[in-house]
């Protein structure tokens, strides 16, 4: 069986991940739901876990700890104002997540 990290998982796109993949527990052992925020209940084999991904990489690194997975679904985005803002704002998102995870021991990235 395999476990899977979903960030951005109370959104639209992350948010239908989560369903998906927590319908098929024999798969999945565990699926974490990596958010700002906990908007929904979850199956038992959903585990959610705050993170903020505009934090520094060792505080991601800190919620990421106890976190290791096979699969590594990205689903997280900001919106902004202007496109050159969401470049910015989403593109520091994924590269401090990336930076995080040797420093968090787990995740594979």
């Amino acid at each position: 069986m395999a476990s899977a990290i979903v960030v951005g998982a109370t959104g639209i796109l992350g948010r239908e991940i989560v369903k998906q993949l927590s319908k098929s527990p024999e798969k999945w052992k565990t699926v974490y739901a990596l958010s700002r925020s906990k908007k929904d209940e979850y199956p038992s084999n959903v585990v959610h876990k705050h993170i903020d991904l505009l934090s520094s990489a060792d505080q991601m690194a800190k919620d990421l700890q106890g976190i290791e997975a096979e699969y590594i679904f990205f689903a997280a985005y900001l919106q902004k104002d202007t496109e050159q803002e969401n470049w910015d704002v989403n593109g520091r998102s994924q590269t401090g997540l990336s930076l995080s995870s040797p420093r968090s021991g787990g995740m594979p990235c």
